[in-house]
């Protein structure tokens, strides 16, 4: 496992497991605005084996399953993995040499992808996002909500997702 992933995974094992932690409250100023976000919503990990990865994250930091999904229309299949009932990880593996997970583990391996965070003001991030010259990738209706992509060149190198709550 790269040293970057893991050290991401041990910082959101942090902030889980730790819900009183500091954070910064909704609508508290910011150096780029309002700060709408709600928080972070999990990691996604590409792999090239969910199995193996869910043993690992079951045993190293009491992670369980707690759903799986192959998404053919994407390439890949996707698992959820929690802690203290709330989701932490996606674990992305490739179905067939298609798709962007494919792509992706192909140039870069396993490891860290993106990091999704949560918003109910989707509309108000994107648009804060925007302004802040980040550009966002196509949207995606979900069941409950939509979510789109930042496009890493303008968000300092990281893949972010956001996601919308409803």
């Amino acid at each position: 496992m790269h040293k970057l992933t893991f050290t991401f995974i041990k910082i959101f094992v942090v902030f889980i497991q730790n819900p009183a932690a500091e954070r910064n409250k909704r609508g508290k100023k910011e150096k780029g605005g309002t700060l709408l976000f709600t928080g972070i919503n999990h990691i996604g990990i590409v792999v090239k084996d969910i199995d193996t990865w869910v043993d690992f994250l079951s045993r190293a930091f009491g992670a369980q399953e707690v759903g799986r999904v192959d998404l053919p229309e994407m390439g890949q299949c996707s698992c959820v993995m929690a802690m203290n009932g709330q989701k932490v990880f996606e674990l992305m593996m490739p179905i067939g040499e298609t798709g962007v997970v494919a792509k992706y583990l192909e140039t870069h391996g396993e490891g860290f992808h993106h990091i999704s965070v949560k918003t109910d003001a989707y509309e108000a991030d994107t648009e804060q996002l925007h302004g802040s010259g980040v550009k966002t990738l196509s949207e995606v209706a979900l069941q409950g909500g939509r979510m789109s992509f930042t496009h890493p060149k303008t968000s300092r190198g990281i893949l972010f997702e956001i996601a919308e709550q409803v």
